[in-house]
């Protein structure tokens, strides 16, 4: 009788400890500059994701899981970290599997956890070999074709083809965190079979679902802020801490410090700014040089130029009809940069190029409408009715191009209006 009741009390300290969880609370955050400001923003925006796609309509409810496996793994996260967080992952799943069948639609197929696990742990032993492997695996894809009735011999088999595939896949992992981070094999391998074990222990606690997840995205996150410090923008370095704060109170749904649309205006705007500072460094002479071409360009007498900025030089003037922006249109044409550099060119092709007006860059799309069918131009064409600021390889932002552009024919043209009644 005692027995039984220190069982009783047993299971209610534990639905005590579950019930009296720690909630997650907001972090309190100073910021005392621009780059503060970006950071903070910049885990503001990433919550959207978070909230959207990975809690979803069960946001509320298992929002304080995931932000507690979130801030404890964040920052902390190493490539033993990432070993147990998929791990513990995989075990969580497979074993989801085998309570509820695994191959979607395919009620004939059970996995049995003790055969999939003695196979997995031969397989990380690496007792098969590739040839042995992939015979499995087109073994086992036959099952998959073929849902008839199977014998328990059958599922005996499929569970070990399964068990073999799984476990050759994470031999590999380790192995390649044995090869690229100096983890000893056999070091990684009781970190991932320890992941296992508890993945699969916890699979009947749908909590833990979203702390995988959160650990999952801290890790990730954290790898990913190592390696790209600056988030791609120029001359900056992210606060990880300010990042990890603003991720968390997002979620929390504490907007004290920013709220979603401000925090998008700081990062928008503080990194369009900062890039187009460094392509104003890195390729500002283009602009100057473009510029001052077309300004020397433009006092030639049959250089014409227009409203928008575009010149052009009528080489030879067609006869035929004008196109309009609801046209695909035939040409020839060469392309240099002002310098000489020829980027492109269906002459040198040898074969005429087919367009849309409006397919083309701007430039083009004007010069077109201006030009009969049978003229040839020479078009010179500033960098803001090209490809302006992006970079295309050979043409770099703020490049003025120079075009001969002969018009063929019109391919398509618009369709005739319906008589006026």
């Amino acid at each position: 009788m005692k027995k039984t009741i220190n069982s009783c009390l047993l299971g209610i300290v534990a639905l005590l400890v579950v019930a009296c969880s720690t909630k997650a609370k907001p972090i309190a955050v100073t910021l005392n500059n621009i780059q503060d400001s970006v950071s903070y923003a910049f885990g503001v925006m990433q919550s959207q994701y978070i909230l959207g796609a990975v809690l979803g309509v069960e946001g509320e409810k298992y929002a304080n899981d995931f932000v507690n496996s979130f801030s404890k793994t964040f920052g902390a996260s190493d490539k033993k970290e990432e070993i147990l967080t998929s791990t513990l992952g995989f075990g969580y799943q497979l074993q989801k599997d085998v309570d509820q069948g695994f191959f979607s639609g395919d009620s004939t197929f059970v996995l049995n956890k003790e055969t999939l696990m003695k196979y997995i742990h031969e397989a990380i032993d690496g007792n098969f070999s590739n040839d042995s492997i992939l015979s499995y695996q087109s073994k086992l894809q036959e099952y998959m074709m073929d849902r008839t009735k199977r014998s328990p011999e059958d599922l005996e088999q499929m569970n070990m083809y399964f068990g073999v595939l799984n476990g050759n896949g994470l031999k590999q992992m380790l192995e390649h965190f044995e090869a690229n981070d100096s983890i000893p094999f056999d070091e990684a391998k009781e970190i991932a079979l320890e992941g296992l074990k508890q993945g699969i222990a916890k699979s009947k606690i749908k909590s833990f679902e979203y702390e995988i997840q959160g650990r999952t995205i801290a890790t990730n996150l954290s790898n990913m802020l190592k390696q790209m410090p600056s988030l791609g923008i120029y001359e900056f370095t992210a606060n990880s801490e300010l990042i990890k704060a603003g991720i968390v109170n997002a979620i929390l749904d504490d907007t004290t410090v920013m709220a979603l649309d401000v925090a998008n205006l700081v990062y928008e705007g503080y990194a369009s700014k900062q890039n187009e500072l460094e392509l104003e460094l890195n390729y500002g002479e283009n602009r100057t040089a473009g510029e001052a071409f077309l300004a020397e360009n433009a006092q030639k007498s049959d250089v014409i130029v227009t409203e928008s900025g575009l010149q052009y030089k009528v080489i030879k003037q067609g006869k035929g009809a004008t196109p309009t922006l609801e046209n695909v249109v035939k040409v020839h044409y060469h392309g240099t940069l002002i310098d000489g550099t020829v980027f492109d060119s269906s002459v040198d092709r040898g074969e005429p190029a087919e367009f849309p007006l409006t397919g083309v860059i701007s430039g083009w799309t004007e010069v077109l409408q201006l030009m009969p069918v049978g003229s040839k131009y020479e078009v010179y064409i500033p960098y803001q009715l090209a490809y302006g600021q992006r970079d295309t390889g050979t043409i770099k932002p703020f490049s003025a191009l120079i075009f001969t552009i002969e018009l063929l024919e019109i391919v398509e043209q618009p369709a005739p209006e319906a008589p006026a009644m």
